[in-house]
């Protein structure tokens, strides 16, 4: 973390060729150049996108005092022209050691630890700087992942009545990728801002959920934690007469 905070414009370069996940370099080979040198104020947006995301967590980690316990840990979007054509970018992040943890009709949501992420860095500056990469072009933008990308429909309803404790069921990201420490953190947040919170139970799918009751102003604050992936509403059906 501490190398990343502290890598200038400058250094980006240093990076490619340094890294040592082997397929930083196998991820360009057989990669044609760009064919015009728009790759370079595209590559650009792009890796200030990604140094935006850094910024963003890391502020998040100061701020939430979790630096110690998840400090590092990235969920950004990639948001895309054409997700139809996203198979090729799919398997460049994946490369490098980047988890797709969601699709939807216009971005892909990612997730990184900190080694991967300064990889695929790597991956974007040899494609700002040498055309490489090309399947780069897709990528409108890198914004990081927030909390109200992860809020349902039933749960922006409530902006209006911020103050208005809300029954929600959290969604975690991939139980492989999230430990129990995380989730018990997870659960001390909501407690810290005055919500309540019971013990996490898994999905058949391996999806790992928390039911809470916590207000909208709190949400939105908890939500931008990196380990949540989406909160919605709890559903109670009553018995209804035949």
């Amino acid at each position: 973390m501490e190398k990343i905070e502290k890598m200038s414009v400058k250094e980006e370069k240093e990076v490619v060729g340094k890294s040592k996940h082997p397929d930083l370099k196998a991820a360009t080979q057989g990669c044609t150049y760009a064919e015009n040198g728009e790759y370079s104020k595209h590559g650009q947006i792009l890796c200030g996108g990604l140094r935006g995301v850094l910024d963003f967590f890391s502020a998040y980690y100061i701020e939430g005092g979790a630096f110690d316990s998840v400090g590092g840990f990235f969920v950004f979007k990639a948001v895309l022209n054409d997700m139809s054509q996203s198979k090729e970018f799919i398997s460049l992040v994946e490369k490098v050691g980047l988890i797709v943890q969601g699709v939807t009709d216009n971005y892909l949501v990612l997730s990184t630890l900190g080694d991967s992420f300064v990889d695929f860095l790597g991956c974007v500056v040899l494609y700002r700087d040498k055309g490489l990469n090309v399947c780069l072009r897709l990528v409108q933008e890198f914004v990081p992942f927030i909390a109200e990308d992860k809020f349902a429909s039933n749960i922006l309803q409530y902006k209006d009545s911020p103050d208005k404790i809300i029954d929600v069921q959290i969604s975690l990201l991939s139980s492989n990728f999230i430990s129990k420490k995380e989730q018990n953190r997870v659960i001390d947040k909501v407690k810290q801002v005055d919500g309540s919170a019971g013990l996490p139970y898994q999905l058949t799918d391996g999806t790992v959920i928390i039911r809470a009751l916590v207000s909208y102003n709190n949400l939105c604050v908890l939500a931008n934690d990196p380990c949540i992936r989406r909160v919605e509403e709890t559903i109670c059906y009553s018995p209804t007469s035949q």
